[in-house]
């Protein structure tokens, strides 16, 4: 019983009639955008003008083992703006103003679709994969507040796939075999995908299962924010367990949406007595249990148990200490 669950929106599906998936879109990481653009710039959306494409999409078509071709004759709407230019962030170009057109993802094949857009008055940051006379920036270009320094906000890491969660165990991220009576500690975070400050809720419920029972041992909810210019938000809880088998729900909502990110997942706690404890019980000194992260090793002298981290282990194998190997 040992999975972990999240249910997120990765980008923009286009969706037929009879539910067929078309087209997909992933957004790229900054990096990736940065390297991809000939030009990155931050501007204010000063005119918009929506302009029509005349277009076509040719189709194939199947129906009762014939096969004919269909033309599809439509018109694209699209923004342009007019931009002033406040600062080139990377391959800057003559002009204190250029025309962008809207951004646009591929959909039915042979078709594209408008994603986002800005309004009048909007300050931009474009990634422009082309200076081309049609200049069409990239999906991932965004509204940027007049507070915010460019610079800064280009060089925040952004988390993939959007949220981040992990558990913790001694300063060391581990997915079960979690140690008795020491603190796990939990943290979430969240890309807000916006830099004007968000805040989202989380709620989180840990149950101890014993037979057939389930027993809450924590139930919580967090309220956390992202600052303005800061892309992330971060939710942090902690507890203490006994040994035994837990179950963890957690579910991240923004503002008046619910069920938009929920997680669950099993892990074990186990109980380690200390090597003294073990030797005192009567344990031989190679029989000794050590945490995941620890390698059991003899003092070459007095024939004495030690549990070290893995950089500790190999100072000491250099000063003739025994390495114990498992005798499962």
């Amino acid at each position: 019983m040992n999975y972990f669950v999240i249910l997120i929106i990765l980008g923009i599906i286009s969706i037929s009639s009879t539910g067929a998936v078309y087209g997909m879109w992933f957004p790229q990481s900054s990096e990736e955008l940065f390297e991809q653009s000939e030009t990155v710039f931050v501007g204010t959306v000063t005119s918009v003008n929506v302009l029509e494409f005349e277009k076509s999409n040719t189709f194939h078509i199947k129906e009762n083992g014939v096969e004919r071709i269909e033309i599809e004759n439509y018109t694209q709407t699209l923004d342009e703006y007019t931009v002033n230019i406040e600062e080139f962030l990377k391959n800057p170009q003559e002009s204190n103003t250029i025309t962008m057109l809207e951004a646009t993802v591929g959909g039915v094949p042979g078709r594209s679709v408008s994603i986002g857009g800005f309004e009048l008055g909007d300050r931009v940051l474009f990634y422009v994969p082309k200076i081309d006379g049609t200049n069409q920036y990239s999906p991932e270009s965004f509204e940027i507040p007049k507070q915010c320094n460019a610079k800064s906000v280009l060089e925040q890491p952004r988390i993939l796939l959007f949220n981040d969660f992990k558990m913790m165990q001694d300063g060391v991220v581990k997915n079960d075999n979690f140690v008795a009576n020491k603190p796990i500690e939990f943290i979430y975070n969240k890309d807000m995908d916006t830099l004007k400050g968000k805040f989202f809720d989380v709620g989180i419920k840990i149950s101890k299962i014993t037979g057939n029972d389930w027993n809450t041992t924590l139930d919580e909810k967090i309220h956390t924010k992202s600052s303005p210019c800061e892309w992330t938000s971060t939710a942090s809880w902690e507890f203490v367990p006994t040994a035994g088998r837990y179950y963890m729900w957690m579910n991240a909502t923004e503002g008046n949406h619910s069920g938009v990110e929920t997680s669950s997942r099993g892990f074990t706690v186990k109980e380690f007595a200390s090597p003294l404890k073990q030797i005192q019980s009567g344990i031989d000194s190679w029989d000794v249990k050590c945490n995941d992260e620890f390698t059991l090793l003899i003092h070459p002298s007095v024939d004495k148990p030690y549990c070290v981290t893995g950089d500790t282990s190999v100072k000491l194998l250099d000063r003739h200490w025994s390495l114990v190997v498992s005798r499962g």
